[in-house]
């Protein structure tokens, strides 16, 4: 790099050298001008000195000898002639003086203009070396890492080298191992194969001890199918329903409206919380002994085809109670949202179920009412919400004496707010040919309120 920058250097200076040394020579052939006109300069007046002298010599004698005077007047004559033609000759030198005067400026103004030129080609050139040398040091960098790498990639190499040595001896052992593991999978193929066929087996055997379980226990479709008239917890199997599942059958009311009824809520002392998920009230949750919801998926495919009806039971703490039957009940499927359908009402609590006809099922997570709200979310509950309810049987569980910080989170029944009425247990039952009812019990002592 830096013989580079020496050669460089080297190649300016000779370029400014031969522009010096050529300004040189056009000064040297100025300097010669200008002597030779000085030298003309002084040798004029001398001979205009030394002719004025030979005239006054010719005069001091011309009046002693006439005869001179002719050649007198011829010498001043010719001396005459001979300055005229030497003044001619100066005149010319010295518009030749300034010709090359000139001359000389031009080439000095060119001299200076290829200074200047020079000058920005060496500051450029420099320029171009420090980008040059910065690469440079940019390359030795690059260089330096590299071999760096090298180094490590020959250790590395190295260390392979010597663990594939060791491998290699146990390459025998590997191929053996392979062959091994090779035979243990078919093995374990042919192991499965069977053991599918086991499986199918079991299911056939499965399906058989159903049926014969179906046959044996004679499942009942509700609890009005059942040949038992005493309230308590039986195993039903709607029509289109696999396995079987445990139902709370109500047999006893003091409505004169019959027994069979299936339960699928019921809240007697706020044991169970339902202010759950989407999840919690399409699977169902809670005990069927005591406090529980049976489960939306459940209501639905018990009340998909047939005629039902549903019963709603309240009961306070002093005995006073209250009901309203209404002749027709449908839940829709989970692609419905469970869409709640009622028709026709009878009984002493009041219809507040027509305000929620046609309503989908609603929860914190799931929010399908009408209103700008999350009524499910607000109230701390779950239910087919309008905008937001006349009923709600699924609020906050209020024992007795205990307030809550709304008179709108806890169950409630929007027309027993005209009655001095306090809950305290309700159900959710179903009554004979496979009518679904509603039986709450609850606990609270302050009166229904509606929110609207």
């Amino acid at each position: 790099m830096q013989q580079f920058e020496e050669k460089i250097m080297q190649k300016l200076q000779v370029q400014h050298m031969a522009v010096i040394e050529k300004q040189a020579d056009s000064i040297k052939t100025l300097v010669y001008i200008i002597n030779n006109v000085l030298v003309r300069q002084f040798e004029i007046p001398n001979q205009q000195t030394n002719v004025e002298s030979d005239i006054k010599h010719h005069k001091s004698h011309a009046n002693q000898e006439n005869p001179f005077d002719d050649e007198f007047h011829k010498l001043r004559n010719s001396t005459t002639k001979e300055v005229i033609e030497k003044h001619a000759a100066l005149t010319t030198n010295v518009e030749q003086l300034a010709d090359y005067n000139q001359n000389l400026r031009n080439i000095t103004d060119d001299l200076l203009v290829g200074q200047r030129e020079l000058q920005k080609q060496l500051i450029s050139v420099k320029d171009d070396l420090q980008s040059h040398r910065s690469q440079v040091e940019q390359e030795k960098t690059h260089v330096n890492e590299f071999r760096k790498l090298q180094n490590s990639i020959n250790a590395q190499y190295e260390e392979v080298i010597e663990k594939l040595a060791v491998h290699a001896k146990n390459g025998q052992q590997i191929a053996e191992s392979v062959k091994n593991l090779r035979n243990i999978t078919d093995n374990v193929d042919r192991l499965v194969t069977s053991l599918s066929g086991v499986e199918n087996q079991l299911t056939n055997v499965e399906n058989e001890l159903f049926e014969q379980g179906n046959r044996m226990y004679n499942f009942s479709s509700s609890c009005a199918t059942l040949n038992i008239n005493v309230t308590g917890t039986y195993y039903i199997r709607p029509a289109g329903v696999v396995a079987p599942f445990s139902v709370l059958c109500d047999f006893e009311n003091n409505y004169n409206l019959g027994g069979g009824w299936t339960v699928f809520q019921r809240r007697i002392d706020g044991a169970v919380n339902f202010f759950q998920n989407w999840t919690m009230y399409k699977d169902g949750f809670g005990d069927v002994n005591g406090e529980h919801w049976l489960g939306l998926e459940k209501l639905h495919l018990m009340t998909r085809s047939g005629r039902h009806e549903m019963l709603v039971m309240l009961e306070d703490h002093e005995g006073a109670s209250a009901y309203e039957l209404y002749d027709s009940f449908q839940i829709g499927s989970e692609a419905e949202k469970y869409k709640l359908t009622v028709g026709g009402y009878s009984g002493t609590a009041g219809d507040t179920l027509k305000y929620h006809h046609g309503m989908k099922f609603s929860t914190f997570d799931q929010d399908n009412d009408k209103s700008g709200t999350n009524c499910a979310q607000s109230i701390d509950g779950a239910w087919w919400f309008n905008s937001c309810f006349y009923s709600h049987l699924n609020g906050k569980y209020r024992k007795k004496g205990e307030h809550l910080n709304t008179q709108y989170h806890g169950v409630n029944w929007a027309n027993l707010r005209t009655i001095d009425f306090l809950i305290t247990d309700n159900d959710l039952t179903t009554p004979p040919f496979t009518t679904l009812v509603l039986v709450f019990f609850m606990q609270c002592i302050e009166r229904w309120l509606v929110s609207g």
